[in-house]
């Protein structure tokens, strides 16, 4: 399952025509899967790992936080190849910060898909 718009991203990073489009539906998927990885990390941080929703989530269980935090992962990995480290940088702690939102939304809801919060 991934989460990220690859559209988006190229739209945002002015990509234009197919020339990347396999590469960004690779880093998608691993960006998806570095996201679920953050969320966990976090969520245990927060002793709230009990009110994570199993992973990878399923359509109806993302968030425009999911996707968006993908998608500074995916432009991450696009700024890497280029090697534009600091851009890198700037997006990878946008997803982390995120992340940290996502997982502090869990907390404050007192239900998340069905789960009572305690």
């Amino acid at each position: 399952m991934t989460y990220g718009e690859t559209s988006v991203v190229k739209s945002d990073l002015g990509i234009t025509g197919s020339a990347f489009d396999t590469q960004l539906a690779d880093w998608n998927d691993k960006a998806s899967q570095q996201w679920d990885d953050k969320l966990v990390i976090v969520a245990r941080k927060r002793n709230r790992i009990t009110t994570l929703p199993e992973l990878p989530l399923q359509t109806a269980e993302q968030t425009e936080i999911d996707k968006d935090g993908t998608n500074h992962l995916i432009r991450a990995r696009y700024y890497r190849s280029q090697k534009n480290y600091e851009a890198a940088t700037e997006e990878e702690k946008a997803a982390q910060r995120m992340a940290e939102d996502r997982i502090k939304a869990l907390k404050e809801d007192s239900r998340i898909h069905g789960r009572v919060i305690r």
